[in-house]
């Protein structure tokens, strides 16, 4: 069993603990069930970041309209500073 991310014994442990903004999983299911379609479009849009045992880290409540590709890019940001493991769009 490998030591928890912090503590790294080799560089393939390193490899897997380090995850790149990319990977920042991003749930659209619930945006999509109650608009019936992917999230696109100029909007306030609101996104809640989620730690990897599931736990809510953060709220991001955009103050400005913005389209949904540039949203998401603020989002990812924010979630990158706080660690976070996944992106839920709020609907």
């Amino acid at each position: 069993m490998l030591a928890p991310c912090g503590s790294f014994r080799n560089l393939d442990h390193l490899r897997q603990c380090a995850k790149p903004m990319s990977e920042i999983e991003v749930y659209t299911g619930r945006y999509e069930r109650e608009h019936g379609h992917p999230p696109s479009g100029r909007r306030f849009w609101q996104f809640t970041l989620v730690s990897e045992t599931g736990a809510l880290l953060y709220e991001v409540k955009l103050s400005e309209q913005l389209i949904y590709p540039a949203a998401l890019e603020r989002a990812r940001a924010t979630a990158a500073q706080r660690k976070a493991f996944r992106i839920i769009v709020e609907p």
